[in-house]
């Protein structure tokens, strides 16, 4: 196997590995729902002052967009909110959920 081939293999999750993955990605997909609703701001507003697509931002708040960085740092921003509470509450919960 050469090294292309090898870090190809090293990307690819093992189905736990996913699971863990798409658990972080919903409850972190929660939690800057919850931070818009308790701010009382529509999807509208925040997706024009954050300057992300209403779709998109949509899409992250269901949980149905693997979003960057980039996009997580500007929601936390935008809602003056720690981004390890999302990444650390996110976090807390896949162990939770795994062992369900």
């Amino acid at each position: 196997m050469n090294t292309k081939q090898k870090k190809i293999q090293q990307a690819i999750l093992t189905p736990e590995e996913a699971i863990k993955s798409a658990v972080a990605v919903r409850e972190m997909a929660t939690r800057l729902w919850k931070l818009r609703l308790k701010r009382k701001v529509s999807p509208e507003t925040v997706a024009k002052d954050t300057n992300i697509s209403l779709r998109l931002l949509q899409k992250v708040e269901s949980g149905r967009h693997n979003f960057s960085l980039d996009i997580l740092f500007r929601l936390c921003e935008y809602y003056k909110a720690d981004p390890d509470e999302i990444f650390c509450g996110a976090a807390e919960n896949i162990s939770e959920a795994i062992a369900v």
